[in-house]
């Protein structure tokens, strides 16, 4: 029972590393200007995190920037990852 709770600890810590570098990242991409360049699909590596951001323009409202922030990471032989999903509007 001990060995249950100790992965489950570390799976808890994961999710709460992932959740942080997510936020970060979207903090990041919320204090660029609406239209600048930066404003785009990327990509890096953060502490042992894989995170991937995509920003979507949708066509029925150019004032909005849909946003997901995706990080992922490896434990043991299981792939998991955590998705971070905000708006930015132009003005805001």
């Amino acid at each position: 029972m001990q060995i249950t709770a100790i992965k489950g600890n570390g799976t808890a810590y994961k999710i709460t590393e992932a959740s942080m570098v997510a936020s970060e990242r979207a903090e990041q991409l919320l204090a660029l200007d609406f239209g600048s360049a930066d404003l785009a699909d990327g990509s890096e590596k953060v502490d042992g995190f894989g995170v991937e951001w995509v920003v979507v323009s949708p066509t029925t409202d150019p004032d909005r920037r849909d946003i997901t922030v995706t990080v992922a990471w490896k434990e043991g032989d299981r792939d998991h990852s955590f998705d971070y999903r905000f708006l930015k509007a132009r003005g805001i």
